[in-house]
């Protein structure tokens, strides 16, 4: 049986005039997480530049991006992050950081 993984967004911090820094959390109380992929929508809004830390970096995951928002992140010796303990109530995502993306503002108009 598969059971989902709630995913989202935790913060968006402002680090300087056209920077920021997102905080992904997910919450899997069921099952490990093996691999991570997905895609910053609009493309267009972001420029990533640099991805790190949380629950991935924890389990030593290897990150790949590009500019345009797609991630994967996935252990080259099957790691895997393990089922979230706090699932619930107020720090339930911070608790849960999956991992922080350092991006960009594209000046839209």
């Amino acid at each position: 049986m598969l059971h989902k993984v709630e995913v989202g967004i935790d913060s968006i911090v402002q680090i300087s005039d056209e920077e920021y820094i997102m905080s992904i959390y997910a919450i899997n109380p069921y099952n490990p997480i093996a691999g991570i992929q997905f895609k910053i929508q609009p493309s267009d809004l972001f420029h990533v530049i640099d991805v790190y830390g949380g629950r991935s970096q924890e389990k030593d995951f290897e990150v790949h991006f590009n500019k345009t928002g797609t991630i994967l992140a996935f252990s080259m010796i099957a790691n895997t992050i393990d089922p979230s303990i706090i699932v619930s109530g107020p720090t339930r995502t911070d608790s849960n950081i999956l991992l922080k993306i350092k991006v960009k503002s594209n000046q839209l108009d």
